[in-house]
């Protein structure tokens, strides 16, 4: 006899990442309120290789030092929230300019739903190769959003950000995580130099503000509960069809750890292509 304690799970798995992925994806108003949560968004990485830290021979200065540890650290912490919000994580590298910073890779060693696409442009849409590329990632996990992190701001990223809305993205600025190395004193943090549309873009300047952090705990239990009667009726649907006639299922342990969940639900959805 079939054991549907899986089967269960997978269903509760799916209506609790409905309700995690919220509205569809878009700005709502003029002042850039987001209607996107994690699991439409990804992370992007833009170009932040040594050489562009240095070719410019001013790195060495005491404040760009500043500067580069604090862009650093702000990047870091976006990888780190990424993860622990199921977000995919896009790396984007400039061909023959070398590896991404290693403190950044270091940030997502082991991390499943990354990539790193290799450009030939300074926009990541403009090369028709990395454009593919991105393209199928980003479609494979259904995201819709990107907070763009990266160097330089006016250079790579800009470009990156335009090729993103004009491919039908929206964008959201981490202006923390971008930095412009062009200059004998560093830009950073990149705030107000770009005039984009606020339909589809937005710039913000606050980790939670770029990536939204997972539902804790209780609310996460709250909607389990909401949703325990439907998860039991399409069970016993699926029990009835399969087998003639209804098991006794039992409903997800209460102890089930919350990122487990999370990375359940997320590997679900896009199982059956985001619902």
């Amino acid at each position: 006899m079939r054991d549907f304690r899986s089967l269960e799970f997978t269903i509760g798995s799916i209506l609790l990442g409905l309700a995690l992925a919220g509205p569809q994806a878009g700005f709502a108003d003029g002042n850039g309120a987001a209607n996107v949560g994690p699991r439409r968004s990804a992370l992007v990485i833009i170009d932040m290789q040594e050489p562009f830290v240095t070719r410019g021979g001013s790195a060495d200065r005491e404040e760009n030092l500043r500067i580069v540890r604090e862009l650093r650290a702000a990047q870091v912490a976006a990888i780190e929230a990424a993860r622990r919000a199921a977000m995919p994580i896009v790396f984007v590298e400039y061909q023959d300019f070398g590896a991404t910073d290693p403190a950044l890779r270091a940030a997502a060693a082991g991390y499943p739903n990354s990539t790193t696409v290799i450009k030939n442009y300074d926009g990541v849409f403009d090369d028709p190769t990395s454009n593919r590329q991105i393209r199928e990632f980003l479609s494979h996990h259904n995201v819709r959003n990107l907070v763009i992190t990266g160097a330089n701001g006016g250079a790579c990223v800009e470009a990156s950000i335009s090729g993103a809305l004009s491919a039908g993205y929206d964008v959201t600025a981490f202006s923390r995580g971008i930095a412009d190395f062009n200059y004998e004193d560093f830009i950073y943090p990149y705030v107000g130099q770009y005039h984009f549309s606020a339909d589809h873009f937005r710039e913000v300047d606050t980790l939670d503000a770029a990536v939204p952090a997972p539902p804790s705990s209780p609310a996460v239990s709250a909607i389990i509960a909401a949703h325990e009667r439907r998860v039991r009726r399409a069970v016993l649907n699926s029990v009835s069809e399969l087998d003639g006639g209804a098991i006794p299922c039992e409903p997800p342990a209460p102890g089930q750890a919350v990122q487990s969940l999370q990375h359940e639900t997320m590997h679900v959805l896009e199982n059956v292509g985001g619902l």
